[in-house]
């Protein structure tokens, strides 16, 4: 439900106006097939992929496994939870309303929930569907999973959980990712069609694009090639939580397959399912009230790739990631389906988008010496920013890791020149007039250029300690840091591990007996006690901001 991350190599790269052959055809689906190996495990939950230029069908596969405990191999044709993907359903259902005269964009949602608690404000239906009418998230409250996720819920008692929470902001005032809108467009699509979301989904756009492998969920119907989903907890896969599919509804309830989601954008661009007018409003930026643009117009995120026009929207939901992009200009579509929560489907979908317009040239690792990779150590100020870029030593290649943010594995694929193991990102270290590294430059996959300069300062290396287990189990319990986050602590195989809400479960590892630390993120921990002695609560320190949480009874 929340909208949510590349190691290229050599690839035939198509112009646009050539042909493409059976041969090259074949010699491009091993390409696309390697590329998906950098991404997903072989031997775990896969993925399924489809890459479409002009109408060409450039690549199709899936890798992996579907059904881990039945040894089931990825195809193509199974079919995924497609998360917040949904929201471009929940969007086009609402325009296909609004055109048909049953409701106006600018319409207060207490047209068709009367009884909804707006306080005095005017909440539109288009501030629902940009995320910007500051009305809670139901997702971000705490506790919201554990007490709602495996109850088949009705829409009176959903929006009686979140309708009586303050406003976190004026309507049009600003954007925040919002799944109770998406819910209460459901709500009004129900009112103003007098069908069910399901049946108005299914009549009205699946039946009519033909997409046969497209269902509102539900585990108790049998759904031919339905994937199973999973997340990871460590080395170890584990099936994902049961989620009962009236929690998300409007906002990330759907299943589908990537061919059926390349049917769903071919009638979109085609105007069988709303005017060309109306489906540009839903790819154009929303303006707040203070005329800033975001960039989020009606169930689809717009942005940049290396200068180019990018229509996105991944999808999170219980046990899957996925990703559709399009890239208008070169006509380019890619769609990106994984069936576990670990591997993030938009850096994939992002490569493979890069490549099949031509908007990224392939990178080739080379080698470089110890010596030569210790050049480039060292601490980075980021220009106009307070955050610092960390270079490191890992065995033989070098990492990356910004104040506060993940870290990266990145390689040289020319002299002072690096890529990024999994994503689009490339550095360019810049040297004096003596040769030596003074700074460098990172190019994003929007084309922007950052510089940052070397400083003085040592970079840190943390180094862990072990800490006996009964130790550990005095840390145990759920930690809320602020309303909506959480981090719950456990003990597993000697290991104690915290899993922020709605996030894997990561390591913590030991500095000392109270100070804990992560590697793959720049995030350290300190557990405190109170008078008593008992340890409640946790301070968690990063990206320069700390905060402290106390464990919930």
């Amino acid at each position: 439900m929340k909208p949510l991350h590349v190691f290229l190599f050599c690839l035939m790269l198509l112009s646009n106006a050539c042909q493409v052959t059976a041969q090259d055809q074949a010699m491009l689906s091993s390409d696309y097939d390697q590329l998906l190996e950098k991404y997903f495990d072989a031997d775990g939950p896969g993925a399924t992929a489809l890459v479409v230029k002009k109408g060409q069908v450039l690549y199709k596969g899936a890798i992996g496994k579907a059904d881990l405990e039945n040894d089931v191999a990825m195809k193509v044709g199974h079919v995924h939870r497609i998360g917040s993907i949904t929201k471009q359903f929940t969007a086009v259902s609402i325009l296909m309303l609004m055109e048909q005269g049953k409701l106006k964009l600018q319409d207060d949602i207490t047209r068709f929930i009367p009884d909804y608690p707006t306080k005095g404000k005017t909440v539109t239906v288009e501030h629902l569907l940009t995320h910007t009418s500051g009305i809670r998230s139901m997702t971000s409250m705490p506790g919201f999973f554990e007490a709602y996720e495996r109850r088949n819920t009705s829409a009176e008692e959903m929006m009686d959980y979140f309708k009586n929470e303050p406003f976190d902001f004026e309507p049009g005032t600003q954007y925040r990712y919002n799944n109770s809108g998406y819910y209460l467009l459901g709500v009004i699509i129900e009112k103003a069609s007098g069908m069910s979301y399901a049946d108005f989904v299914k009549k009205n756009i699946f039946d009519k694009v033909g997409m046969k492998n497209s269902y509102y969920d539900n585990a108790q119907q049998i759904i031919p090639m339905r994937a199973a989903g999973y997340v990871k907890e460590g080395d170890e896969y584990r099936n994902a939580n049961f989620l009962d599919m009236s929690v998300p509804y409007a906002a990330g309830s759907l299943l589908s397959t990537v061919e059926d989601w390349y049917l769903w954008n071919q009638a979109l661009r085609a105007g069988k399912l709303i005017k060309k007018e109306s489906l540009e409003m839903a790819f154009t930026p929303y303006e707040l009230n203070n005329g800033e643009k975001i960039n989020y117009g009606y169930g689809w995120g717009i942005g940049k790739m290396f200068g180019s026009r990018v229509v996105q929207h991944g999808g999170g939901i219980h046990g899957f990631l996925t990703q559709g992009t399009y890239l208008p200009a070169e006509d380019v579509y890619v769609a990106v389906f994984s069936n576990c929560n670990c591997q993030p489907a938009d850096g994939a979908a992002e490569a493979l988008a890069a490549i099949a317009s031509e908007k990224y040239t392939s990178k080739k690792k080379i080698s470089l010496s110890e010596a030569e990779l210790k050049e480039y150590v060292g601490v980075y100020q980021v220009e106009d920013q307070q955050g610092k870029r960390t270079i490191l030593m890992d065995g033989d290649h070098l990492t990356s890791q910004r104040s506060g943010r993940d870290l990266y594995n990145i390689f040289p694929y020319e002299k002072d020149r690096f890529f990024f193991e999994n994503n689009l990102t490339t550095f360019e270290f810049v040297r004096d007039a003596n040769g030596k590294i003074k700074g460098m430059n990172a190019t994003a996959l929007d084309g922007n250029v950052s510089y940052a300069a070397l400083t003085d300062e040592e970079p840190l290396i943390r180094k862990a300690i072990e800490v006996a287990p009964e130790i550990l189990q005095q840390y145990v319990g759920d930690y809320e840091l602020v309303p909506g986050f959480n981090i719950v602590v456990t003990v597993k195989d000697g290991r104690l591990m915290g899993q922020p809400t709605n996030q894997g479960n990561y390591q913590l590892f030991a500095e000392s007996e109270t100070f804990f630390f992560l590697k793959v993120v720049d995030a350290q921990v300190e557990f405190l006690k109170d008078e008593a002695g008992v340890f409640n609560k946790m301070k968690l320190m990063q990206g320069g901001q700390v905060m402290i949480g106390n464990k919930q009874e």
